[in-house]
């Protein structure tokens, strides 16, 4: 049986895989841009996990769109 896509809630939790399948870069990108500060992109520290918030992301991609939105 297909599995049907849900849209995420905006306060979902989303693993570094996740988050990096959303912005299309690798997980080592995401891995380095966290450790470097290179990007200000909010992530969740629960014990060793890293999650990233869905609405953090959104806005991460809403910050750097370039261009006239209709």
């Amino acid at each position: 049986m297909p599995r049907k896509t849900v849209p995420l809630a905006q306060d979902a939790l989303l693993t570094t895989d996740q988050a990096a399948r959303i912005l299309g870069v690798a997980r080592n990108t995401l891995e380095n841009w966290r450790c470097q500060n290179a990007y200000p992109l909010a992530y969740v520290k629960i014990g060793r996990r890293v999650l990233y918030r869905a609405s953090d992301v959104d806005a991460f991609v809403r910050a750097r769109t370039v261009g006239a939105s209709e």
